[in-house]
C-alpha cells in the first residue's frame, strides 16, 4: 500500500512471505550433495520507502529493507537490513 500525505510525499509499504520447497535432485549434475536433498525455506521480507519530490525534474528516496530466511539447512538461511537513499534527476 501507499499513501500520498501531500503532492510532494509518498510513503510506501510491502510486506511479503515466501515458501520454497526444493524437492531433491534437480537432474543436473552436481558435487554439492546437499543439492540432491530436499529443502523447505521461508523468506520473511520487507520494506518501507519514503519518496520526496523537491521539484518537478528531481527525487529523493529513502528505503528501509528488511528479510529474514529460515531453511531447514542452515547454510541456506540469512537475514539481512538494508537502508538506501536514490537522489534523482530526470532531464
Amino acid at each position: 500500500p501507499s499513501w500520498k500525505p501531500t503532492d510532494k510525499l509518498n510513503l510506501t509499504a510491502s510486506w511479503e512471505v515466501v515458501n520454497r520447497d526444493f524437492l531433491g535432485d534437480s537432474g543436473i549434475a552436481s558435487v554439492n550433495p546437499l543439492f540432491l536433498l530436499d529443502r523447505d525455506d521461508r523468506t520473511d521480507s520487507k520494506s518501507i520507502s519514503l519518496s520526496y519530490l523537491p521539484t518537478s525534474k528531481s527525487l529523493v528516496r529513502l528505503t528501509y529493507s528488511a528479510a529474514d530466511r529460515k531453511s531447514n539447512f542452515d547454510a541456506f538461511s540469512y537475514e539481512f537490513n538494508m537502508l538506501n537513499l536514490a537522489l534523482r534527476y530526470f532531464f
